[in-house]
């Protein structure tokens, strides 16, 4: 880095609290990820009763 004339911003890191914030961030992401899935699958079965719905009013063919 020192070659391309970029300094870092700290010369030290403290690994227990670097780890706690990669923690944190992964926890976020899984919950993320959690909680698409679940809309995803809200959104099928929503997307199923419309279709059904819009079958018996006979606005959409089987």
């Amino acid at each position: 880095m020192h070659q391309l004339g970029i300094k870092p911003a700290f010369k030290t890191v403290n690994l227990e609290e670097l780890t706690k914030t990669l923690t944190g961030l992964a926890e976020l992401l899984k919950k993320s990820s959690y909680e698409i899935n679940q809309s995803l699958e809200e959104l099928k079965l929503l997307t199923n009763v419309l279709s059904i719905q819009l079958r018996r009013l006979g606005v959409l063919k089987t």
